[in-house]
């Protein structure tokens, strides 16, 4: 009789660990769409986008401006995250809301914004980038 043998600890490990790899994958994804969707003006908003493990920050810095920095920074997080950790995208410009769900109030002058949105992100970013989620997870476990 032919038989087989599973280290079942090894086997939910490899598990694990193989969902850990998928999260941070899915999580920076998320990450990225967000950051890049995100309107740049004097670029500091785009560059204030977070990343922190189990809690908010209350951080912003009106300095930051351009460079791209801010992937990586959130990068960098993303992947020291562990299992049971959670994974917080955030901002605290002082605009991101008006990004995010409008309210400028009516054309500008500028011609950057229209009906009280961004010109450049008039649907946002976040709340596109979660209606894409799902397709993002796939693509993300596809490999």
């Amino acid at each position: 009789m032919a038989g087989w043998t599973v280290n079942l600890n090894e086997w939910a490990d490899a598990q694990k660990t193989e969902m850990m790899d998928v999260k941070r994958e899915f999580a920076f994804a998320v990450f990225t769409k967000v950051v890049l969707r995100t309107p740049v003006d004097k670029g500091s908003h785009r560059q204030n986008w977070l990343v922190t493990l189990n809690g908010e920050s209350f951080a912003y810095n009106p300095e930051a401006k351009k460079g791209g920095r801010v992937l990586n920074a959130g990068r960098q997080i993303i992947l020291g995250s562990k299992p049971g950790d959670r994974i917080v995208f955030q901002n605290n410009g002082p605009a991101i809301d008006k990004l995010e769900y409008g309210g400028y109030g009516p054309n500008s002058k500028s011609g950057k914004t229209v009906n009280g949105f961004s010109r450049q992100a008039p649907n946002g970013m976040v709340g596109i980038t979660i209606m894409e989620a799902g397709g993002i997870l796939s693509q993300t476990i596809q490999g």
